[in-house]
């Protein structure tokens, strides 16, 4: 919806200003959350190595205790 909005004003107002504008947003907008995402992926992987450590020694302490 707001894209689509975002496209007519470009549309209507093809001014230079607005479209500089529109870089001084959405250019920091967009690094920000490829940052976000690339640091919310690695975290992601961090827990879940963490998680399979933990499963893997709990395993191995199940199989020593049978």
């Amino acid at each position: 919806m707001a894209a689509r909005l975002i496209g007519r004003y470009l549309y209507e107002s093809r001014s230079l200003t607005f479209l500089c504008w529109m870089k001084m947003i959405f250019v920091p907008a967009v690094t920000t959350i490829g940052v976000a995402f690339v640091f919310e992926m690695r975290t992601v992987d961090v827990t879940q190595r963490k998680s399979m450590n933990s499963r893997q020694r709990s395993g191995s302490m199940y199989y020593k205790m049978e």
